[in-house]
């Protein structure tokens, strides 16, 4: 049977953002990643600091939230994980990364 279904969604998410297809492209990079959100999805994410980020309601929020200031700022990131826990409906992980800051 395999991993639950939260890990093998996230696993293939992962994948293609790291692919960074199309990164800072909208309707390009939202066709490939659209098979892995739902329309209600919240990302919750709890930086405290300039940029407000709080929880991102959907796929457009997280990508001009999350997504494009990380981008920006460490452009070439290669992630490892080192936790990835799951249940058929939900997946969290931890993970890091390995880059070089840019201004």
């Amino acid at each position: 049977i395999g991993a639950p279904l939260g890990k093998r969604v996230v696993l293939g998410m992962d994948t293609n953002i790291n692919f960074h297809t199309a990164w800072d492209n909208w309707e390009a990079w939202s066709k490939e990643m659209e098979p892995y959100w739902t329309k209600d999805m919240i990302y919750d994410f709890n930086y405290v600091g300039e940029w407000g980020f709080g929880p991102m309601h959907g796929l457009r929020a997280w990508f001009d939230g999350e997504h494009m200031h990380y981008n920006r700022a460490l452009p070439d990131c290669q992630f490892t994980d080192f936790i990835r826990a799951a249940t058929n409906q939900t997946c969290t992980s931890a993970s890091y990364g390995l880059a070089r800051w840019t201004a």
